[in-house]
């Protein structure tokens, strides 16, 4: 095609016909330009959808992590709620002085069990290493960086603080009063503690206002961590039906 333009060009000249010359060679630029545009719009619609690839798989890879979160949030969750349970029944029997069993050295040790607060973090890393600005959805962006930035450190925040009390009771209340502790399984048993705590003296336990106390609080915030607990489940989801959302949008 160039060839064929460059001999029209030449016999222009020849012929000495400038006007029509001129109008050529403004067509012949307009004909660079164009094609240079158009090369342009294509590498640039390449690179669009190189990013909208990209955001996809980060999205997914999030979302992935999230729903692996809110499984390991699920066994956390009863745990805390095994040692609710376990909690009333200890204090219940000191209380009311009844005679110790069998049966009540399980809840010993169940009421006294904790989790700490984890979460997956690999695509989190991969987002901050391709910048954050991949993500074209500004709401669902923001909210991505709360959830991570904000809310799970509050997460490790609270479980920091109910684990410290966990390992106070060990190292300070049961292990002059129980003859052993925490001999539990890897959660693939029914229940979710395998094990007894047995008393050394029950019947100086009764009275042991100590004990007792450390069980009231300890119960009071495994309940407000657990209520928090469930908060981030609830909030993940969310973000996770956001994200399936944006998802399916940029497929489409």
């Amino acid at each position: 095609m160039f060839r064929l333009f460059r001999r029209l060009r030449q016999r222009l000249l020849f012929n000495q016909k400038f006007d029509k010359y001129f109008f050529y060679a403004v067509g012949e630029i307009f004909i660079v330009i164009l094609g240079i545009l158009i090369a342009l719009q294509v590498n640039n619609w390449n690179e669009r959808r190189k990013k909208r690839s990209l955001e996809i798989t980060i999205l997914k890879a999030i979302k992935t992590d999230l729903e692996q979160d809110i499984q390991e949030w699920n066994r956390d969750i009863g745990v805390h709620n095994e040692a609710l349970a376990s909690i009333p029944i200890v204090i219940d029997h000191l209380a009311k002085e009844l005679p110790h069993t069998d049966t009540l050295n399980y809840h010993f040790l169940t009421s006294t069990v904790t989790s700490t607060f984890s979460y997956h973090s690999g695509a989190l890393e991969t987002l901050k290493s391709t910048g954050i600005n991949i993500l074209t959805n500004e709401e669902l962006r923001i909210e991505i960086v709360d959830i991570y930035t904000n809310w799970y450190y509050y997460m490790i925040y609270l479980s920091k603080h109910l684990t410290e009390w966990h390992y106070y009771g060990i190292e300070n209340i049961f292990i002059s009063r129980f003859i052993q502790a925490h001999d539990y399984d890897d959660y693939t048993t029914k229940k979710l503690w395998d094990g007894e705590m047995v008393p050394l003296d029950y019947d100086s336990l009764i009275h042991d206002d100590e004990y007792r106390y450390y069980l009231l609080t300890f119960k009071n915030d495994t309940i407000f961590y657990l209520k928090e607990l469930l908060e981030s489940e609830k909030r993940v989801k969310a973000l996770i039906a956001e994200i399936e959302a944006e998802i399916e949008k940029l497929e489409s």
